[in-house]
């Protein structure tokens, strides 16, 4: 009777685990919003033969119309889709000075570091108080911090939502820096040796910066999800926002630097601005990174736009 009935017996047991392992695993599958949910995007050796012409012309007429006046004075993009696998770089490989573009990797050495360090994301930190470091910002989305106890994440949130610079000036200055630096070493990003330096990147250097997010590659699949999150929530939403539906989800940062410049015996200002991020289109989400310089910050926020909204349209047509 036994031997009889101890088939179904297995059976029985090993649908019992099978039911409790998907049911396990059901809420991580759901947690999948923001990653590459194939966990690899395809890449050819042959660079060549992936570059989107057809993208790439457009974008370059309309670049050519934009800098014709003087107040722009250069525009990079890079463009690479996760679904199929094309890209397109103009001037790609041109340095900008970043500025809040690498309030990004201090967010990813933080959330790097509290994978073996538990408990450091929800570590009380005192700000004592001090100069707003954004009061100066031509593009201000952060109030003031004010003095008093924050937890790490809390200082990361205000950072990445609001641009809040002394939210990073705290963050930078409570983390171990031969770690930090680490992390610029492995995220591929030039590491300044103090405050005064600048560290210029390229649009395609940042790109890599979300793409590593999106394929959940530096970070686990829940921490990358995290950060992403926090940059899907980005308030400043006149560049690659702008220029795609409301409904669209995109995962971005903005950077800005204004210097002055001695020309023809005047002093000018320059202006640097960028906007790079994951534009989650349906059935083929992509990079758009645009770094720009020039004497309009208004004029530099619409080309911005624009060419966001020209690519957009290109991905979805």
């Amino acid at each position: 009777m036994i031997k009889k009935y101890f088939p179904f017996t297995i059976i029985f047991f090993i649908g019992v685990f099978f039911g409790l392992t998907i049911h396990d695993l059901a809420p991580s599958l759901q947690e999948v919003r923001l990653t590459n949910p194939r966990a690899e995007v395809r890449y050819t050796v042959d660079k060549k033969s992936e570059e989107n012409s057809n993208f790439k012309e457009a974008i370059q007429l309309f670049i050519q119309e934009a800098t014709k006046s003087g107040d722009i004075l250069s525009i990079s993009v890079y463009f690479r889709a996760f679904g199929d696998g094309s890209w397109f770089g103009i001037r790609e490989d041109i340095s900008y000075a970043p500025a809040s573009l690498l309030k990004v990797p201090l967010m990813i050495a933080y959330f790097k570091r509290a994978q073996v360090e538990q408990g450091i994301l929800e570590k009380k930190i005192f700000y004592a108080g001090g100069e707003d470091r954004n009061e100066k910002e031509l593009t201000r989305t952060a109030s003031s911090l004010l003095p008093g106890t924050y937890s790490t994440l809390k200082l990361i949130e205000r950072m990445i939502v609001h641009s809040g610079n002394n939210s990073q000036q705290v963050l930078e200055e409570n983390i171990d820096k031969t770690f930090y630096k680490e992390v610029y070493t492995d995220l591929g990003l030039p590491f300044k040796k103090s405050e005064q330096e600048i560290n210029f990147v390229s649009a395609k250097e940042i790109a890599i910066v979300f793409r590593i997010l999106y394929n959940a590659s530096y970070l686990n699949r829940a921490s990358s999800e995290r950060t992403l999150d926090f940059l899907t929530r980005t308030d400043f939403q006149d560049g690659l926002v702008g220029g795609v539906p409301d409904s669209l989800t995109v995962a971005h940062k903005f950077g800005e630097r204004a210097y002055r410049i001695v020309q023809d015996t005047d002093e000018v200002i320059v202006i640097e601005f960028h906007d790079c991020g994951i534009v989650y289109a349906l059935r083929n989400p992509y990079i758009l990174c645009i770094m720009t310089k020039g004497q309009s910050l208004e004029e530099q926020k619409q080309a911005i736009q624009t060419i966001s909204g020209l690519v957009y349209r290109k991905v979805t047509e």
